[in-house]
């Protein structure tokens, strides 16, 4: 996925590649239940737009980077992007038919759908 801020402040995402694949994860990746705002929301949806799961995935325009500064101290920052990729790699239930992002937009939490993938 391509994450993208435009200059107006709303974000462009574009399926960059999709590949299905027979088989298994061999680990399974920690998904997080709840998100906070920026965040963004995976989700798999039936053909009858019946969620069937979803896990948050942290803003990918956030970085925290680590450095060390001229007196050997290390330091951390949060660097803010202008754009992400990001890849996703999720074990497809097989009634999924649709994959949704959305964005947490506020601490309700309201979310604004940004881009659904239909599933082959």
């Amino acid at each position: 996925m391509a994450f993208r801020k435009k200059n107006n402040g709303r974000i462009e995402i574009g399926l960059i590649n999709k590949i299905i694949a027979q088989g298994r994860l061999k680990e399974s990746v920690p998904e997080r239940e709840m998100g906070k705002i920026g965040d963004f929301k995976y989700s798999e949806i039936d053909e009858n737009s019946k969620l069937i799961r979803s896990f948050y995935i942290t803003d990918p325009f956030r970085k925290n980077v680590e450095y060390i500064d001229g007196s050997g101290q290390m330091h951390r920052k949060v660097v803010e992007l202008d754009s992400s990729q990001f890849l996703i790699r999720a074990q497809l239930d097989p009634r999924t038919k649709f994959v949704v992002i959305s964005q947490m937009t506020d601490a309700t939490p309201n979310l604004t759908n940004l881009i659904t993938t239909q599933i082959n």
